[in-house]
């Protein structure tokens, strides 16, 4: 079974494998902005605000969620959730 787009064929296994891609980002997305949103109340996100991080990582995907917990949470910060 395989779907047509525009005379394109799509193959089912590409159809998915893009779905579970979305997911995947948007849970990142979700995630960052959260915990942006409580970072907030303490200290402002860096460089950015918090719809920049989530749009930044629904784009990006794991990589940025990625470069966002090394510049706010792990000991590499320079603030540390830790010392707050």
């Amino acid at each position: 079974m395989e779907a047509t787009v525009g005379g394109l064929t799509i193959a089912p296994l590409a159809i998915l494998t893009a779905v579970i891609s979305f997911l995947v980002h948007l849970f990142f997305a979700i995630g960052v902005s959260t915990h942006a949103s409580k970072l907030g109340k303490h200290r402002a996100p860096w460089f950015v605000g918090r719809a920049v991080w989530f749009f930044a990582t629904l784009f990006g995907g794991v990589a940025v969620a990625a470069v966002y917990w090394v510049m706010h949470c792990s000991t590499l910060s320079p603030v540390s959730m830790t010392n707050e």
